[in-house]
């Protein structure tokens, strides 16, 4: 190290007059010097006595501990002065000359920022937010697809209420057949059963009912499925099984299973078999046994779950020849009444049903007529 061109590397070295010239040449009774050391300073401060007290007259920063005692020894022997403190303090490479009669101590520098700097941590911070939120947000709607994917959805459940008979309980297929299921729903919780019967009962086969005039006769119309709907046009739906190339719908026509009634024209022409497999509105029927003749043929929809027994209470109800129906008794002297049928469906909405324009009958009957007759002439 060089202190204004005198070397001190070697202090023994150093003579009495050099270190005097130094001391007067470089230190100053009210300052304090530091010289920079490349790892560390040690503080040295030099007192001086004035009667019986020391008044600190030199505080000496520098890296060789020799180099002080040196010093402090030639103060001390020429000058009357004594070292007061020895001390080593670890320090930064960087150091501060402090003035005046201030002692020397080194204090913490204020953390100061630039504009840009700070400008940078808030971008940062906010990437940090977007990105953690990010991946929270992913990871929620990656939870809420596995549970969707996972998850059991509560199929629909039937409550039909039948006077003096008690309740019978259905679970609905909406995976099978779901424009019959929101057909079924639809005209059950708007009350278009309330009242109606059971007007066909037939042991060991099913029971059927929920026909708008009570008899097997008459259809829904729009208004019965949409407010503000037509109040005389009437509808249908098609039909959702194999016959009719709807293959989804595997339902075996088994004792307890719920299905829709439907026109067969069949037996009048064959060309009107499609007309028949598409003519359901309202009335459905419960089997009371199994029955593989008609599997495919018709949309079955659910099963009981809670009361086979009221079903088969009423498919053994006393019944009469139907005067429309020479080929058996079906037609029950007191006609089973539904109170009412509701369907809970576990908050989930099946929508309106899709529906088509019905077939009619009568109308194909009189175009048959007339062609007839024009042949005729």
């Amino acid at each position: 190290m060089k202190i204004k061109g005198y070397n001190m590397k070697n202090p023994q070295t150093v003579n009495q007059t050099t270190v005097k010239r130094i001391l007067e040449s470089n230190l100053h009774p009210l300052k304090t010097h530091k010289f920079k050391h490349s790892e560390y300073f040690k503080e040295v401060e030099i007192a001086q006595q004035q009667g019986s007290d020391y008044v600190l007259a030199y505080k000496i920063y520098d890296m060789n501990f020799d180099q002080y005692y040196y010093i402090c020894s030639y103060l001390e022997s020429q000058l009357n002065i004594k070292p007061n403190n020895d001390i080593t303090i670890f320090r930064s490479r960087k150091y501060i000359t402090t003035q005046d009669t201030q002692e020397t101590t080194e204090e913490p520098k204020e953390f100061k920022t630039t504009l840009k700097e700070d400008i940078i941590c808030i971008i940062n911070t906010i990437l940090i937010i977007i990105i953690i939120a990010a991946i929270v947000g992913i990871g929620f709607l990656g939870y809420g697809y596995y549970q969707k994917l996972t998850r059991t959805v509560q199929n629909p459940v039937a409550t039909i209420e039948v006077e003096n008979f008690g309740t019978i309980k259905v679970e609905l297929y909406p995976d099978i057949a779901p424009n019959t299921v929101a057909n079924f729903i639809t005209l059950a919780n708007r009350g278009y059963y309330d009242g109606k019967t059971f007007h066909r009962t037939v042991p060991d086969f099913m029971i059927q009912g929920g026909s708008k005039d009570g008899d097997g006769k008459g259809a829904p119309t729009i208004s019965d499925i949409k407010d503000g709907g037509s109040t005389t046009e009437t509808y249908a739906i098609k039909g959702e099984f194999i016959a009719n190339d709807y293959s989804k719908n595997t339902l075996k026509m088994k004792k307890g299973v719920i299905a829709m009634a439907r026109a067969d024209y069949s037996n009048v022409s064959s060309s009107l078999t499609r007309n028949g497999y598409n003519s359901a509105d309202s009335q459905f029927f419960i089997m009371n046994a199994d029955n593989d003749n008609i599997n495919g043929l018709y949309a079955g929809f659910g099963e009981v779950i809670e009361g086979l027994d009221v079903v088969n209470a009423i498919a053994n109800v006393e019944v009469v020849t139907r005067e429309s129906k020479a080929d058996g008794q079906d037609k029950p002297v007191d006609e089973p009444k539904i109170t009412s049928i509701r369907v809970e469906t576990y908050g989930v909405d099946y929508g309106e049903p899709e529906t088509i324009e019905p077939f009619n009958y009568y109308n194909w009957l009189m175009k048959q007529y007339s062609t007839t007759q024009s042949s005729n002439n």
